[in-house]
């Protein structure tokens, strides 16, 4: 089953990633773009903690440098996450929505210890400022992130949703909600959304979408993503019977039957609509009929005067082709084998613990064998010393015996110390094989700081990516990297390679997502306007600017719209490597115009390629050390 994602940035990826590993085909179609908003380091003077109501706020205000010290109070266990991943020093999730994180901050603060920083983004959802200051709180609001709906759907989502692979879609805020009906609207697919299931993260979501008629609109029974990714789980295999009666029972339970929507399915009905008197009508119907009249006489003229461009085209028309998706299950293949591979090779190598238990075992065996011989060495001391102090001058009977007694003790105690000798011998050999190869095994002090070290280099690799992926400058998590100073080549050249993109950063594959779907028609329309200087050239060019249309499923030949279409596809796909190659077959106009995006693009992969780099070589080094 196919299911569209409409969060935008790392979240919707990592949201893909997970449905994966769940068995679905995700497409990532972002609502929104996150930009976020460059400036001083915040002043956190007087702050006893910071509130994030979305991961998007976490990285906004991790982009300003704040006291990582200072605790962190987020809305729910992915914002929660997130913070934590960035090196937050303390994080409490409110498991919740905006009421709940209120709650929580409400319970575990004092309003006498200091203000509340909320890092929030442009437009917000709730009362979270107001609430905490009628508790008596100081709540400093901070928009340090703006977040704009896209302006359309891209082709591939379109041709999904109308084919019917897309079956459902997930929903994660009521700006997200509202923005995806309007975008059906937009791209007339209002009749088509009756075959679509939503799934939403909480009920004033759900009401956001509840102006279309749709197969189901299911909430989550809890706003966290494991919740909504529960309620995914729970529509296989079901009719839609069975998830009209569990969305009944929903509705019983949690929803006010005041509201009629299909999302809350209540019984009463709607307000009778107010009835217009017959003059109006008539006014109304002839206004309607002569704007339809000047629309049509306008259209007519403009298809004529370019019936040059887009009648061959038309010919050419056919139904949209349906693709399979081979790559992507190659791909999880391979995944799934490097994870196997990584988790054996962590099984055969020796536990560090283990090995220096039986070190020290062998070294308290030497000891002890030790000790034994110089025991049995003092014994035979003193047996000798005890023969040379008898006086056999005095011819005693007596002093015979025990002369007689010492010599026999002495000649017993000698064989033993012989066997025992030649028994220590051979066990000093074993011991002293163990333990060379011991050594060998367990690292030295050396060898653990510098282990310490490459752990440490790790961490800042991890970082330097989050800043990277962020579309923000990454300067100072690169510094951070090379202060760390670890002698190798490979990494030397990594960072010198990431250096000339840190000032400025590059856009995320996301940002470049967007930008491609508004540029994709320009590339196709600099083709297509006439090349003369004269009159009818200039009048149809100005026409032809008005035209936004083109094809987006005609994935075949060299012309620049299948050129287009098919880059489009591997965007779609997350193939960025593969739409740079295709836009780089463009010329003339068409490649000027492209031009711009494949320089970020190819930014983009490059500093790609060095982190990959600089994360393989730096694991190589860690299990070395290890």
């Amino acid at each position: 089953m196919r299911v569209l994602v409409t969060r935008p940035g790392t979240d919707g990826e990592a949201l893909m990633a997970r449905l994966t590993e769940l068995g679905y085909d995700g497409l990532h179609e972002p609502l929104l773009v996150v930009n976020l908003r460059d400036g001083p380091d915040i002043d956190t003077s007087g702050v006893q903690a910071y509130l994030a109501t979305s991961s998007n706020g976490v990285r906004a205000l991790f982009n300003r440098k704040p006291n990582m010290s200072i605790p962190l109070y987020a809305v729910g266990d992915a914002t929660a996450n997130t913070a934590r991943d960035l090196g937050f020093a303390q994080v409490h999730s409110a498991e919740g929505d905006v009421g709940a994180l209120a709650a929580m901050a409400t319970e575990m603060l004092d309003p006498k210890n200091g203000a509340l920083y909320h890092a929030a983004g442009s437009v917000r959802a709730g009362l979270l400022k107001e609430t905490l200051e009628t508790a008596g709180f100081e709540c400093r609001l901070h928009v340090l992130y703006k977040s704009e709906p896209t302006k359309s759907l891209s082709p591939e989502t379109i041709a999904g949703i109308k084919s019917g692979k897309i079956k459902t879609v997930l929903l994660y805020s009521p700006r997200t909600a509202e923005t995806f009906v309007k975008l059906l609207r937009k791209s007339r697919l209002v009749r088509v959304a009756k075959h679509l299931t939503l799934i939403c993260l909480s009920p004033a979501v759900a009401e956001k979408a509840s102006d279309l008629s749709w197969r189901e609109c299911l909430v989550a029974k809890a706003p966290t993503q494991d919740a909504l990714l529960q309620a995914l789980e729970d529509t296989k295999g079901k009719t839609a019977s069975e998830l009209a009666l569990e969305r009944e029972q929903y509705v019983q339970n949690n929803v006010s039957p005041k509201k009629t929507s299909p999302v809350h399915g209540s019984g009463e009905r709607p307000p009778a609509p107010e009835v217009k008197s017959q003059q109006s009508q008539k006014s109304h119907t002839f206004r309607t009929v002569f704007i339809t009249l000047l629309f049509s006489a306008f259209t007519i003229g403009a298809g004529a005067a370019t019936s040059d461009l887009w009648v061959p085209k038309l010919r050419d028309f056919v139904p949209l082709p349906i693709f399979g998706d081979s790559t992507t299950d190659q791909l999880n293949a391979l995944t799934s084998r490097l994870l196997k591979l990584e988790s054996k090779s962590k099984e055969s190598l020796p536990k560090l613990n283990e090995l220096q238990k039986e070190r020290n075992l062998l070294q308290s065996q030497l000891d002890a064998t030790l000790t034994r011989i110089r025991s049995l060495e003092g014994s035979l001391n003193s047996v000798k010393s005890m023969i040379n102090a008898v006086d056999t001058s005095k011819g005693s009977d007596s002093a015979e015996a025990t002369l007689k007694k010492l010599s026999e003790r002495l000649t017993l105690l000698e064989a033993t110390k012989e066997s025992m000798a030649s028994e220590t011998r051979k066990r000093l050999g074993l011991l002293t094989q163990k333990m060379a190869t011991m050594e060998t095994k367990v690292p030295s002090a050396g060898t653990a700081d510098n282990s310490a070290k490459v752990r440490a280099f790790l961490l800042a690799v991890v970082q330097l990516r989050t800043a990277a992926h962020a579309g923000r400058s990454f300067s100072g998590e690169l510094e951070i990297l090379k202060n760390l100073k670890l002698d190798d080549t490979d990494l030397s050249e990594a960072i010198t390679g990431l250096s000339e993109a840190a000032k400025k950063g590059v856009p995320s594959l996301s940002q470049l997502r967007q930008e491609f779907t508004v540029l994709a028609g320009a590339i196709v329309q600099a083709e297509n306007l006439p090349k003369g200087k004269g009159l009818m050239d200039r009048t149809l060019a100005r026409l032809a600017q008005t035209l936004k249309w083109r094809r987006t499923d005609d994935f075949n030949g060299t012309d620049v719209e299948a050129i287009v279409a098919r880059a489009e596809r591997s965007l779609g796909r997350s193939d960025l490597a593969d739409a740079v190659a295709e836009l780089k077959t463009l010329t003339a106009a068409p490649a000027t115009k492209a031009a711009p995006w494949l320089k970020n693009a190819e930014a983009l992969i490059s500093v790609n390629n060095f982190l990959d780099r600089l994360q393989i070589r730096a694991v190589a080094l860690l299990a070395a050390n290890e």
